[in-house]
């Protein structure tokens, strides 16, 4: 039987561009939930929508190819704060792209 370990630990990476520059991210996909979504459609209601995208992003990040000086800008919530929010905003949309079913690959909801 699969350990729920190991159905909640699956990286993957996706690259997206932001102002002409290629940007590579490793996400936590498998933390993408029912109850995530959940909390992350709640908090969009709020006032402040930017934490909420650092939230969200703060939870999946696992890695990036970010530096700063040369040296890894760790994606953490206070470094996530100091980005663009377009930016943010990228990286969150090419995450939840890279989410979306390949029905070439992984089927499709309809039969035959």
């Amino acid at each position: 039987m699969p350990e729920v370990k190991r159905l909640t630990q699956k990286l993957k990476t996706v690259t997206f561009e932001y102002e002409g520059e290629p940007v590579t991210v490793t996400y936590n996909r498998a933390a993408i939930t029912p109850e995530w979504e959940r909390l992350y459609l709640e908090g969009m209601k709020a006032e402040w929508k930017s934490k909420v995208i650092i939230d969200t992003l703060a939870s999946l990040v696992h890695s990036w190819d970010l530096t700063e000086n040369g040296k890894p800008f760790k994606p953490t919530p206070e470094n996530l704060q100091r980005l663009p929010l377009d930016f943010l905003a990228a990286m969150l949309t090419a995450m939840f792209e890279g989410e979306a079913p390949n029905p070439q690959s992984e089927g499709s909801f309809t039969s035959g």
